[in-house]
Order: C-alpha cells, then structure tokens, then sequence
C-alpha cells in the first residue's frame, strides 16, 4: 500500500508542532497550553523558570492539578487556581471566557495572567512579571507629585514676593511723588 500521504501528513504536523514550540520559546511571558481534558499539551522555557520548575517535574504532573502543586508555592491563592481551573476543565463555552488579572505572589511579584479559550477546546495560560513596571510607575507618579508641589510652592512664593514688594513700593512711589 502507499502510505506517501500519511508520512508526508506526519512530517507536515511534526514541522507544526517544532515550529508552534519554537515560537512558544521566544516569548518572554510564561505560557501554558492545557487541553481541554485538563493535560498539558504544551510550555514554553519562561513558564519553567518563571515558576522554578523543571521540564521533567512539569512533564510527571501531567495535568493541571499536578501543574498548580508545582506552582502553589510560589503562588498560594487557591481561590485563584480554582476559577483558573475552571476556565480549563469545563465544557461550559460560557466559563472558558477570556479572563485576565493580576495578582500577587509569596516573593513579593506582582503578576499579569491571561487565560485565552482556543478554537480545539484548549486553553492558552499566560503569566507576565510586571514587578518593575509598577515600581517605575509608582516612581513616577511620585516624581510627577513632588514637580506639581514644587510648582504650586513656587506660584506661592512668586505671588507672596510679589504683594510683600508692592507694598513697600506703593510707599516710595507715594514719597518720591510727595518729594517732586
């Protein structure tokens, strides 16, 4: 028999795979795709390290149960992990609605999630450390409150500087008038 299709159709879907993987590596936010049974079909290197995980522990928890005990450690808000587990194991096209958060972790970083339902019934889970971004902008509404105090300072010291010479003034003026 000829299997030419079947071995190209093979190789094509291995092509696929390396390809949606080696994209996956490149980002730098963590990504977790589960299908829709609750395994997990794919990860890219950022979820590993974001989390300190392993490929090897990640590929014994199999599941999204066993990926949530890898990452409660770092991450104890079990109230969070449920509804996250909702938005993977249920059928339900209502419950698997995008979802985005964020939330904050035992080391003291706050993190971005997404949740994304995909068209084969799997769910994409992203997570993004945004620690340093919101320390920058808290540093700048800072800086940008401590330039709005300083201006009004300075309006006040103008406008006092202002009506303290007037007065004086207004006397000599008065004087020299007198004096002509």
């Amino acid at each position: 028999s000829d299997i030419t299709d079947d071995l190209k159709m093979k190789a094509q879907f291995s092509a696929l795979v390396q390809v949606q993987q080696a994209t996956l590596d490149k980002l730098s936010d963590a990504v977790a795709v589960f299908g829709s049974d609750g395994r997990l079909r794919l990860h890219n290197e950022s979820f590993e390290k974001f989390w300190n995980i392993t490929p090897l522990q990640l590929e014994a928890a199999g599941d999204f149960e066993g990926v949530v005990e890898l990452c409660v450690h770092k991450l104890h808000d079990m109230a969070f992990w449920k509804e996250l587990k909702g938005r993977v194991a249920d059928t339900d096209p209502q419950a698997r609605a995008p979802m985005s958060g964020e939330v904050r972790t035992s080391d003291s970083r706050i993190v971005v999630h997404q949740s994304r339902p995909l068209p084969d019934g799997a769910t994409l889970i992203a997570f993004a450390d945004v620690t340093d971004a919101r320390k920058l902008e808290s540093a700048l509404a800072d800086r940008s409150a401590a330039l709005a105090e300083a201006e009004r300072l300075k309006r006040d010291f103008v406008g006092n500087v202002s009506y303290e010479l007037r007065t004086p003034l207004t006397t000599i003026s008065g004087n020299m008038e007198l004096l002509e």
